[in-house]
């Protein structure tokens, strides 16, 4: 999916590591997006309320592979 610059700049802004999340003061009470699998190819998120609806009113282009 795509999403505009400053949508990934923000959420780049905002990521908290997994390990530690609970802990960490940057996780806003628990609303920061968080990095998981580290160890996996690419970069995986995990986007709590209400980042997952400023990603669907941001969605640029999205296809669905089968």
């Amino acid at each position: 999916m795509e999403v505009p610059k400053w949508f990934d700049d923000l959420l780049k802004e905002n990521l908290v590591p997994q390990q530690g999340y609970k802990t960490n003061i940057n996780n806003q009470g628990g609303t920061a997006p968080k990095v998981t699998d580290p160890k996996t190819p690419g970069t995986s998120y995990e986007l709590p309320e209400p980042w997952i609806e400023w990603l669907e009113e941001n969605i640029i282009n999205y296809r669905i592979i089968k």
